[in-house]
């Protein structure tokens, strides 16, 4: 799993949306590292203002849930 986060890294420091939303779940829901929820959300959000459709569901659910980020309900419906 750290080869596949370090490729995700390099990939989403290049702008790539589909790397930033695998980092986002990454440190969202994976077992093998420490999750951090607000960085979860950060990288939701970067892929979300690039388009990433999944994305855009990971940082509506952030924002109602207000996990990595304050509950804000009207946010969370403007992303979806």
């Amino acid at each position: 799993m750290n080869t596949a986060i370090l490729w995700y890294k390099l990939a989403a420091q290049k702008g790539f949306p589909a790397a930033e939303y695998q980092l986002g779940l990454v440190f969202a829901y994976a077992s093998t590292v420490k999750k951090d929820p607000t960085l979860a959300f950060e990288w939701f959000l970067k892929a979300a203002e690039k388009g990433h459709a999944q994305a855009h569901l990971e940082v509506a659910t952030c924002l109602q849930k207000g996990k990595g980020t304050i509950p804000h309900l009207e946010d969370a419906f403007a992303w979806l």
